[in-house]
């Protein structure tokens, strides 16, 4: 369920969580290279993406976004990934915040 692991990641610090999701695509990336999946050009995609929010408006890291499912909130994360037939690989994942 989102909440149970949005409860355990809470309990990281940033650094661990960004260690581990590198860690992660590390492991993806040599995984789709073995393949051969990775080979010659491809497409970069860069999204941005509201995840809705319905808890306290002032929660840290929470934004104001257009509503979108019965919310005025959202957790807002930008990602780039390549493209490879079709077959997306994120390489990152920040969270945004408006300042």
């Amino acid at each position: 369920h989102p909440r149970t692991v949005r409860y355990h990641i809470l309990k990281l610090n940033k650094e661990t969580i960004e260690k581990e999701f590198d860690n992660a695509t590390d492991k993806i990336l040599e995984i789709a290279k073995k393949q051969r999946k990775l080979q010659g050009r491809f497409d970069v995609a860069i999204d941005i993406t509201d995840h809705p929010y319905y808890g306290d408006k002032n929660t840290k890291g929470i934004v104001y976004t257009k509503e979108f499912r019965g919310t005025w909130f959202a957790y807002r994360y930008a990602t780039i990934c390549i493209v490879v037939n079709g077959q997306r690989f994120t390489l990152k994942s920040l969270p945004m915040k408006i300042l």
